[in-house]
């Protein structure tokens, strides 16, 4: 999560990170909103425990609710998240190496942890998503973002030189 949201010297702008458990339940991470966050375990898990007590409260298919500015969750299907969705990319050990892509400006990348459920595979091929392999040795999703970071980071350097 850190890696997506944090760089050393602050929060990373017009990052959106999604995170989707198979509750359905999505707890959304906006940079451009998002106050406050802090890189330890303990602040990181009061957000999951306040989203799983909210949950249980409200938790209305749908509808999203907000923690603190720039974070919120819904209850959303997979399915829902990403239609009508371009520009979509996510991980895959079969994929094109992230080396030879250059992202549009705005794009979804997808990590499936710890495996893609094969109706989902499907619905990403339909929507012409491009698989991409980051890496071939790290498989966590930490470490996948940590990488696609500083691809995206070192993508940005090579296009204001």
């Amino acid at each position: 999560m850190y890696s997506a949201l944090l760089v050393s010297h602050g929060i990373r702008s017009n990052v959106k990170l999604l995170l989707h458990f198979n509750d359905p339940l999505c707890v959304t991470f906006n940079s451009d909103r998002l106050r406050n966050l802090r890189p330890d375990m303990q602040s990181t898990i009061g957000f999951f425990r306040k989203v799983l007590s909210m949950n249980l409260k409200y938790g209305r298919f749908g509808m999203e609710a907000f923690l603190t500015p720039g974070v919120s969750y819904s209850r959303v299907d997979f399915s829902g998240l990403i239609k009508g969705s371009s520009n979509l990319f996510f991980n895959d050990d079969k994929g094109m190496w992230i080396g030879k892509v250059h992202f549009p400006k705005n794009f979804k990348f997808i990590i499936f942890y710890p495996s893609i459920d094969p109706n989902i595979l499907q619905l990403l091929i339909k929507l012409n998503a491009k698989p991409i392999k980051v890496a071939s040795k790290y498989k966590l999703p930490g470490a996948l973002l940590t990488i696609l970071s500083n691809y995206l980071d070192k993508q940005e350097v090579k296009c204001n030189d």
